[in-house]
């Protein structure tokens, strides 16, 4: 089962160099938004999710992983 795997964001923006201010900036919310959705607080909705995919250079299969249930 895949599940979105939020650090992955987090990851993503520090790799990048980029602040939490920066993204908001350019996503037109605060850093207190970004910082949530990071840390799974919030749920990003698709559009948003595709806009921080894009800041990063990520592909969307890299904001899942696999989860296996025992």
């Amino acid at each position: 089962m895949l599940v979105y795997d939020f650090t992955a964001l987090r990851t993503a923006r520090r790799l990048k160099g980029m602040k939490l201010q920066e993204v908001a900036d350019i996503l037109g919310v605060s850093a207190a938004t970004v910082a949530n959705i990071e840390n799974g607080k919030v749920k990003g909705n698709v559009s948003r999710l595709l806009d921080l995919v894009k800041i990063y250079d990520l592909g969307p299969s890299d904001l899942f992983v696999d989860k296996i249930w025992n």
